[in-house]
């Protein structure tokens, strides 16, 4: 006799109508209970209480079904979080909104709280900093949900080089101070806590989370794409990196100062080196390479760089020549004679 697909939701009735509650405990009724679960279990030991096909059909529905809902519940973020990232003004709207449905909605008096929390917060509300940083967070928010879907690092360049650049201008050294906005990892954002978009992320790799890390976003998400093209403004990075921490060890003691200096450095100025063999002038990084460590006998890494130059000279050695390139002979054909 064929097995009987049985939906979970007759098992739970039949058992639902053998409990009964009696003076606030919950009384079972083995014997009902024990008659019917064996109408469920498997008499063969392997055997399966239901019909393989369909609970297999039954379950690709059920994926397919959640799939679809997960898709939607995206389609939905994307389109708020764009809409909000428009401008300062509608970004800090939708921080607003967000704080309200996180922290105060279902809670008794409501909308007095809430208000009493706006009242609070009327001057970060109001600044200009602070809504610039709203509307930054929720654009690196958008490139993350980007890569996570699978686009590529080389499409994404240009806002990442420009939200990158944005971080590092003197002249927005005020939104580092927003460390709930660019300072803390997208797990911890609001929207994406409102949203519940954490498990987006999960498999995302080799992917900068934290908004407001200028040099981090450059490291994981552009430079490797620059890399990969070819693209000789990796050196731009280092150069503009170097001369920034060059003046801002100036603000510190001597003892820090010197620090820089031996350590910092030098440091940055291999890591400018090595990004040269990355873009075909594996000559000059070679040379470059070779005056650091001549210059930092003293670097507590000259060990490991003189280690990493020998065996860049050994493998450029041990690379087979170019081939000769072919010199193109033009053949001059005569002119024909004509006959007289």
């Amino acid at each position: 006799m064929a097995n009987l697909f049985i939906p979970a939701s007759v098992i739970m009735g039949c058992i639902s109508i053998m409990l009964e509650y009696d003076a606030g405990m919950i009384r079972l009724r083995p014997l009902l209970l024990i008659a019917a679960l064996s109408l469920f279990i498997p008499h063969a030991h392997g055997q399966l209480p239901v019909e393989p096909d369909q609970l297999l059909r039954e379950l690709e529905t059920l994926r397919d079904e959640r799939e679809q809902r997960m898709t939607g519940v995206r389609d939905n973020a994307i389109r708020a979080l764009s809409d909000a990232a428009a401008n300062g003004a509608s970004a800090v709207d939708f921080y607003q909104q967000t704080i309200r449905e996180l922290d105060f909605a279902g809670q008794d008096r409501e909308s007095t709280k809430y208000r009493e929390w706006q009242e609070k917060n009327t001057d970060r509300l109001r600044d200009k900093t602070f809504q610039r940083a709203v509307q930054l967070h929720l654009n690196y928010l958008l490139l993350t949900i980007s890569r996570a879907n699978g686009a590529e690092l080389d499409v994404l360049l240009t806002p990442l080089v420009a939200h990158a650049t944005e971080l590092q201008e003197d002249s927005h050294k005020a939104l580092r101070n927003h460390k709930d906005m660019l300072a803390e990892e997208l797990a911890k954002s609001v929207f994406v806590r409102r949203y519940g978009l954490q498990a987006w992320f999960n498999g995302l790799q080799d992917w900068e989370m934290n908004p407001g890390n200028a040099n981090g976003i450059f490291e994981k998400n552009i430079l490797p794409a620059m890399r990969k093209a070819g693209d000789a403004r990796v050196l731009n990075y280092w150069d503009q990196r170097i001369q920034r921490e060059s003046a801002n060890s100036l603000l510190g003691g001597a003892f820090a100062q010197q620090r820089f200096k031996d350590e910092t450095l030098p440091t940055l100025q291999m890591r400018r080196a090595e990004e040269l063999f990355h873009i075909d002038r594996a000559s000059e990084g070679v040379s470059a390479m070779f005056e650091i460590i001549r210059d930092n006998p003293q670097h507590s890494s000259f060990n490991a760089w003189a280690d990493q130059l020998k065996q860049r000279v050994e493998a450029m050695r041990a690379a087979p020549a170019p081939d000769p390139v072919a010199t193109e002979v033009q053949i001059i054909t005569p002119p024909a004679v004509l006959p007289e």
